[in-house]
């Protein structure tokens, strides 16, 4: 799981359901009445990095990128992801009365996803028998029969 630089830079999170009771309060605010829809749990990239790879079945697999090459691989949003983005949501809290449910996103992000499609092996897996050829797929059979 890739993350940039050391990961010292933190992300503000929210959990999905906490932010759906955010904008439902929201829908009775002042027009005009700005908000962020933070939990207050701003952590480090490489923490989050490091329970997403649990969550990946690949526990521990990080891998520090350098800028650079983060934007080689994620184009100019890679600049957006290495900004150090600590936020508050105490606005959305004393205004809305808004308070978030979910304050452990380290182990919620570590939970294996069971609707994702399966990790792939760490190491290739030994075939029985040799491999056959490919079965042609979708376009290639369009562009053979043209």
């Amino acid at each position: 799981m890739p993350y940039i630089g050391e990961g010292a830079n933190r992300w503000a999170l929210v959990h999905v359901d906490d932010i759906a009771e955010l904008y439902v309060r929201a829908l009775d605010a002042p027009a005009g009445a700005v908000y962020a829809g933070v939990s207050g749990q701003n952590l480090p990239l490489k923490d989050i990095a490091l329970a997403l790879s649990r969550a990946a079945g690949c526990p521990g697999r990080t891998v520090s990128l350098t800028l650079d090459q983060a934007r080689e691989r994620m184009g100019p949003i890679a600049d957006a992801f290495a900004l150090d983005q600590r936020f508050t949501g105490a606005r959305a809290r004393d205004g809305l009365g808004w308070v978030p449910a979910h304050l452990d996103a380290l182990a919620e992000l570590a939970q294996p996803n069971e609707s994702a499609a399966p990790a792939a092996p760490a190491q290739p897996t030994e075939q029985t028998e040799p491999a056959g050829p490919a079965e042609p797929r979708g376009l290639e059979e369009v562009s053979a029969s043209s």
